[in-house]
């Protein structure tokens, strides 16, 4: 039996944050990998590759989170320790840049977001395998990020090269697959494609609530997703709905003050106030 502050015990409550983190049980993610770290921190050193693991783990699930000013400490020794020791053109190093540029978009840095999210994309096109999921992952912040700058064609062409991707590696049925589906629904919403984007985004949810169940945090986006969109075509009763599931999931997953908790929350604010209800 491994003692409580061994390596290898470490590593498997790394495990089992991994598989929370999966299944969006995201506090529990969060106390595991604490765990992990605190024992690689006390057995292997800061400038350990096992504790850099530990490092990205949690840095990128509290971004996840929302708690963008804790991550990024982690991410930046991640990187830091990663680069020393294995390259800038390793799998892993790419894995905490990618980290780190969806961090910056999130904090509206987009420029800094682009500079990692190309150096990563070049990085993992170089070392990986044609249609490599990890690199579809890339193309899809990088969607995001033209997206929010109002880049449609350049976000679309990032989206659908994404979406072939990932139905060619993962299959139409992957949850990966339906976080590609959102954001070109999302993208032909703004666009006014409204038929288009609903079938986009119906497809994502139906996808999520097989895959992961409703009550997980990637079946509350694309419900906010269709809420949008319904809130966009006067369908206010219609978004309610969906707005009221995502922010059962978002208060009970996210951070306090999260900015998908206070835009949800808002729009709805909107809708009863003009429905004379309260809320």
């Amino acid at each position: 039996m491994l003692a409580y502050d061994h390596p290898d015990t470490a590593a498997a409550l790394n495990r089992l944050g991994l598989l929370c983190d999966y299944q969006g049980h995201l506090a529990e993610a969060h106390r595991l990998y604490d765990r992990a770290l605190a024992i690689w921190e006390q057995t292997r050193g800061p400038d350990h590759l096992d504790t850099a693991h530990g490092y990205n783990n949690l840095g990128h699930l509290l971004c996840y989170q929302g708690s963008y000013h804790d991550a990024f400490p982690y991410l930046q020794r991640a990187l830091a320790v990663r680069r020393r020791l294995l390259g800038l053109r390793h799998a892993d190093t790419a894995r905490t840049l990618n980290n780190l540029g969806y961090l910056m978009f999130k904090v509206d840095r987009p420029a800094a977001a682009r500079r990692y999210l190309k150096l990563t994309l070049a990085i993992r096109e170089q070392i990986l395998t044609p249609n490599h999921t990890a690199t579809a992952q890339t193309l899809n912040e990088l969607g995001e990020v033209l997206y929010a700058q109002g880049d449609y064609i350049g976000a679309r062409r990032y989206h659908e090269r994404a979406l072939a991707m990932r139905e060619a590696v993962l299959g139409v049925s992957h949850f990966h697959t339906a976080q590609s589906l959102k954001n070109l629904g999302m993208l032909l919403c703004d666009q006014g494609d409204f038929a288009g984007a609903r079938a986009y985004l119906e497809r994502a949810l139906a996808i999520c609530e097989l895959a992961l169940g409703r009550d997980h945090i990637e079946s509350a986006w694309k419900c906010a997703a269709l809420g949008d969109l319904l809130y966009a075509q006067g369908d206010e009763p219609g978004a309610q709905s969906y707005f009221e599931r995502a922010l059962a999931v978002y208060e009970a997953q996210l951070a306090a003050g999260h900015g998908d908790i206070e835009r949800v929350r808002g729009r709805l604010a909107e809708i009863v106030r003009r429905s004379g209800e309260s809320y």
